[in-house]
C-alpha cells in the first residue's frame, strides 16, 4: 500500500544538515556572554542559583568533563535548532522546494543566526517550541494519543530552560486539548486540561530549584528595585527603601550610573542590595512591595512613560542609542573556573565583525517583525488559513506582552521565540489551510491480469 506521506520529500533534513554544518563553521565553539560564563561556573562548581535555569546548567556539567568548554553544549543547540526547523518544514509541506525555502529562509536568517551563535537559554526554549510545533503539526496529519501526550513534555523542556516561558505555552496547549476527541466540542473541559497541563508543567519545571546543590534566588525583588531607581530618577525623589539602600543613595549618585535601556546598571552605585545575590528579609520584601505599589499609585504616568520608553527600546527603535552587548555578544567571556573558551576558526573575529555590523540594522530590531505579523494577522482575516496559524501567533504576543512592564533591559534575545514564531506563522500561511492526508486506495486494477477477472 503506498501513502501519502511517502512522496513527501525529505529536502529539508538535508537542509538543516547543511544549514547545521553553516553553522559550526562560522561560530563553534559558540560566543559567551556573562551570563554564559556564569552558567558555565555553575556547571564546572556544582553550585547553582535559581536566577539562571537551573536545567542548562546541570546539563552543561554532564557534557563539560567530556567535551570542555562550550563546544559540545554549542553542537547540542545548534542541532536542536536545525533540526526542529527540519521536523516543521518537512510536516507543513510536502514539495522539496517549499521545504528547502522554509528551513534556508528561517534557519539562515541572520538575527535568528546571531542568536543561535549564543550559549543563551533562550535557543534551547525557542528550539523546544518549534519542536512542539512539529509536533502538533504531525498529530494532525497522523492523529495519535502518544503524539499527543509527547506534546506537555517537549513543552515543559521550554519551561525548564526559561523562567517565563509559561506564558506562550497556552495557546500551544489549547490548541491541543482541541485535538482530544472527548474535549473538542466542550470549551469548558478544554480550558479546564488546557490550565490543568499547564499548572503541571509549572509545577515540574520548578523542581530543579528545590535541589540541594541550588540556591533559591528571588529575580522579582531585583525588577521592583530597577523600577523604582528608573522612577527615582524621573522624580528626582528616591524611592527605594532604606532597607534595600547598602549605603545611604542619593538620586544625583542614582542618575549618573543608570542607563534607560538597562536598569540593572542602577547597581553600579554599589550602595543598593542586590536581592539575587542574598536573601532577603520579610520587612526589606514588605518594603520593596510597599514602595513598588506606591509608586504606581503616586506617580502612574511617569510609571506609564518609564515602561513606555522600555517597550521602544525593546523594540529597537532607538537602536542607535543601545549598546551592542543588549543584541548581541560576540566574544567569549571566561568562567571564573576552568580553562577559557578559545576561537576554533582563524575566520572567527571577521564572523564577529561581520554580524557586529548587521546588529545595528533592522534586521536585528523587533518592530519589523511586530510590523509582518500584525499584517499576517490582517490577511487572515478574510481567507481561511491553517489551524496551526492563530495558536502560534497567539503564542507569540503572550510571550512578548508582558515584557513591557517587567523588562529589565532592552535584550533582543527576549524576543527570539516572538520574531522566530512570526516566521514559523508566515510559513503556516503560505501553507493555507490543511487537509489531513489518507493512506491512498490501492489501485485494484493492477493487480488484476490484463484480460480482466477470469
Amino acid at each position: 500500500m503506498t501513502s501519502a506521506h511517502a512522496t513527501r520529500s525529505h529536502a529539508a533534513w538535508w537542509a538543516a544538515l547543511a544549514g547545521f554544518a553553516v553553522t559550526l563553521l562560522l561560530f563553534h565553539p559558540g560566543w559567551l556572554s556573562v551570563d554564559s560564563a556564569v552558567q558555565l561556573w555553575h556547571a564546572r562548581t556544582g553550585a547553582y542559583t535559581s536566577d539562571h535555569p537551573v536545567a542548562m546548567a546541570m546539563l552543561w556539567s554532564w557534557i563539560d568533563p567530556w567535551w570542555p568548554g562550550s563546544g559540545g553544549l554549542f553542537v547540542l543547540f545548534a542541532a536542536g535548532y536545525w533540526s526542529a526547523l527540519a521536523w516543521l518544514a518537512f510536516e507543513l509541506f510536502r514539495g522539496a522546494r517549499a521545504q528547502l525555502l522554509t528551513v534556508l529562509l528561517i534557519g539562515l536568517w541572520p538575527a535568528n543566526l546571531g542568536m543561535v551563535a549564543h550559549l543563551w537559554k533562550d535557543i534551547p526554549t525557542a528550539f523546544f517550541a518549534l519542536w512542539a510545533c512539529a509536533l502538533l503539526l504531525r498529530e494532525r496529519r497522523r492523529p495519535s494519543r502518544r503524539l499527543r501526550w509527547l506534546v506537555p513534555m517537549v513543552l515543559l523542556g521550554a519551561c525548564l530552560f526559561r523562567h517565563n516561558a509559561l506564558p506562550f505555552v497556552l495557546p500551544l496547549l489549547w490548541y491541543w486539548s482541541g485535538r482530544w476527541p472527548r474535549l473538542h466540542g466542550s470549551p469548558v473541559q478544554r480550558t479546564v486540561a488546557t490550565l490543568a497541563v499547564t499548572a503541571v508543567i509549572a509545577v515540574v519545571a520548578a523542581l530543579p530549584n528545590k535541589l540541594p546543590a541550588v540556591t533559591e534566588r528571588a529575580v522579582w525583588p531585583l525588577l521592583q528595585t530597577c523600577d523604582l531607581a528608573a522612577l527615582s530618577v524621573r522624580t528626582g525623589q528616591m524611592l527605594i527603601p532604606r532597607s534595600m539602600q547598602e549605603q545611604p543613595l542619593q538620586v544625583d549618585e542614582l542618575r549618573a550610573v543608570l542607563k534607560p535601556y538597562a536598569l540593572i546598571t542602577a547597581f553600579e552605585t554599589r550602595k543598593l542590595v542586590i536581592a539575587t545575590f542574598q536573601d532577603l528579609t520579610a520587612q526589606q520584601r514588605a518594603d520593596l512591595d510597599r514602595a513598588w505599589w506606591s509608586a504606581w499609585r503616586d506617580h502612574p504616568g511617569e510609571f506609564l512613560r518609564h515602561r513606555a520608553q522600555m517597550t521602544g527600546l525593546l523594540l529597537g527603535l532607538r537602536q542607535s542609542q543601545m549598546p551592542l552587548s543588549l543584541t548581541i555578544a560576540p566574544g567569549r567571556v571566561a568562567a571564573p573556573v576552568g580553562p577559557a573558551v578559545e576561537a576554533a576558526w582563524p575566520w572567527d573575529a571577521a564572523v564577529m565583525r561581520a554580524f557586529s555590523v548587521l546588529a545595528t540594522t533592522p534586521l536585528f530590531a523587533a518592530w519589523p517583525y511586530l510590523l509582518a505579523g500584525i499584517a499576517l494577522v490582517l490577511s487572515s482575516l478574510r481567507r481561511p488559513v491553517h489551524a496551526l496559524f492563530l495558536p502560534v501567533m497567539v503564542s507569540a504576543m503572550c510571550f512578548a506582552a508582558p515584557l513591557p512592564l517587567l523588562a529589565a533591559s532592552a535584550e533582543y534575545r527576549y524576543l527570539f521565540w516572538p520574531v522566530l514564531a512570526v516566521m514559523v506563522a508566515a510559513a503556516l500561511r503560505l501553507a493555507g489551510p490543511d487537509a489531513p492526508e489518507r493512506p491512498r486506495r490501492p489501485d485494484i486494477g493492477a493487480y488484476l491480469p490484463q484480460g480482466g477477472p477470469h
